[in-house]
């Protein structure tokens, strides 16, 4: 794995789904013993916003190593999304 990449969240559409995914990178390495790296995937309708609220079954994704992938409805007000990272014990 590559512990310097950046995180980034990819959109696509598929079969009217609008996906957004992102890779998690498990915690390892010096200064991370003991330690997993957490995700929330966050929406709101603008990104200015300052109510930005976790997205529904993924506000708190331990890090495995594998990209995750949400699928939301395309109907409804744009969204924009982010997410948020934090190290737990």
């Amino acid at each position: 794995a590559d512990e310097t990449r950046n995180l980034k969240l990819e959109t696509g559409i598929q079969g009217g789904q609008i996906l957004v995914s992102f890779e998690t990178l498990v915690a390892a390495g010096p200064g991370y013993a003991g330690l997993t790296r957490h995700y929330q995937l966050q929406c709101c309708t603008s990104p200015a916003a300052a109510d930005w609220t976790p997205v529904p079954g993924y506000e708190d994704i331990a890090a495995t190593g594998n990209p995750i992938t949400c699928e939301a409805t395309a109907s409804g007000p744009a969204l924009c999304y982010r997410t948020r990272v934090w190290l737990a014990d």
